[in-house]
């Protein structure tokens, strides 16, 4: 039986229609306790940590994952990862505070928004360093820089999606008021291409997973990153402050496990991403030499957002935030209208638990990798 404490819902197994079918979980679960179930290697139960995702299926920007279950990191950790891939980052702030997610991978603006109206999320693991999304145009378009975008169509995953936020927070910065109408959804990857290419829309606001895949694939196109907003990191980790504060442990550990499974890929990506077809079939797309080609371009664009900006393993920093990139984003999203009241960066955020996230060997994780240990 999990210890995880939630403060906002019932547990997974009493979500049952009608009083005699809760009773009767209840009684299950009663008499389940101490017995059969997931456990670490000592017999004790792993936690259980809903994982809210914000993009529809498993891609190589998230292999971590599949590496963290495979290799036992996060068991070792005692935790276990019910993972829920959802729409957007919207969609993942909506399904925290119904309190069907635990963690949740929004962008800041997004989480940020939700804060200003009142939802308890704060910001726990700084994951992408820098920004992940552009804009992106056919390699032959006349347009050059985000002032070109004037009077154009915008392609964007969807309109609550943190992509779309701060495409239009940089087109206002650009002094382009888009309208509603020049906004359309075209989803993500082979659509949003296609949109693109058979010109219903004149740019598509995209995340480097998805550019890279298509540039890998051969796809004839151009990104024009966003001006301004070199160090307004991306999508982050983010759970509730109750949450954080009564499952501590959890939290410690859930951060620990991804940043070990990180650096083991780092290590050894093809073997990261043959995990992720294992745990995960629907990832594989084509052969396997295509397949492999471009899970590695959408693996490598995202730990250059994520990782090579700093050397983070060296310095021990996974997870850190730097408060002067989130006062930053502070003040760009009051600016665009993102938020309407005045956030204090003290208390969006929390590097409490970096030194727990980083408390391991990287150099014995990276030899085994190499090893395929």
């Amino acid at each position: 039986m999990s210890n995880i404490v939630r403060h906002d819902r019932l547990p997974r197994r009493f979500r049952v229609v009608g009083i005699a079918a809760l009773a009767s979980a209840l009684v299950a679960t009663v008499a389940g306790c101490g017995g059969a179930g997931a456990t670490t290697a000592d017999g004790k139960p792993l936690n259980t940590i809903t994982f809210g995702i914000s993009t529809p299926t498993m891609t190589a920007n998230f292999v971590a994952l599949a590496v963290g279950k495979e290799k036992g990191f996060f068991a070792d950790e005692g935790v276990e990862v019910d993972d829920i891939f959802l729409k957007d980052s919207g969609t993942v702030l909506q399904s925290m505070a119904s309190g069907k997610v635990d963690i949740g991978t929004p962008t800041p603006d997004v989480a940020f928004a939700a804060m200003d109206l009142g939802q308890d999320v704060k910001l726990m693991y700084n994951w992408t360093r820098r920004p992940v999304a552009a804009f992106t145009v056919l390699q032959d378009s006349p347009i050059k820089t985000v002032a070109d975008l004037a009077g154009k169509t915008i392609g964007v995953q969807s309109r609550s999606a943190g992509t779309t936020t701060l495409a239009k927070a940089s087109l206002k910065q650009a002094g382009i008021d888009v309208s509603q109408d020049k906004i359309v959804e075209v989803g993500l990857g082979a659509p949003a291409l296609d949109a693109l290419q058979r010109g219903r829309v004149d740019t598509v606001v995209q995340y480097d997973a998805q550019s890279s895949a298509q540039i890998s694939s051969g796809a004839k196109i151009r990104l024009i990153n966003p001006e301004g907003v070199e160090d307004l990191f991306a999508t982050t980790f983010v759970a509730s402050s109750a949450f954080m504060k009564s499952n501590s442990a959890a939290v410690k550990g859930f951060g620990k496990a991804w940043t070990e499974a990180s650096v083991w890929a780092l290590a050894n990506p093809e073997a990261a991403i043959q995990m992720m077809w294992k745990r995960y079939p629907a990832s594989k797309t084509g052969d396997d030499d295509a397949a492999m080609a471009g899970a590695l371009a959408i693996f490598k664009a995202r730990m250059d957002s994520a990782v090579n900006v700093d050397d983070v393993t060296a310095k021990k920093i996974w997870g850190q935030y730097d408060e002067a990139a989130v006062q930053h984003w502070l003040d760009f999203a009051q600016e665009n209208g993102i938020t309407k009241s005045k956030l204090n960066a003290s208390d969006v955020y929390t590097n409490d638990d970096v030194a727990a996230y980083n408390d391991f060997d990287a150099a014995t994780i990276q030899q085994a990798a190499k090893s395929n240990q």
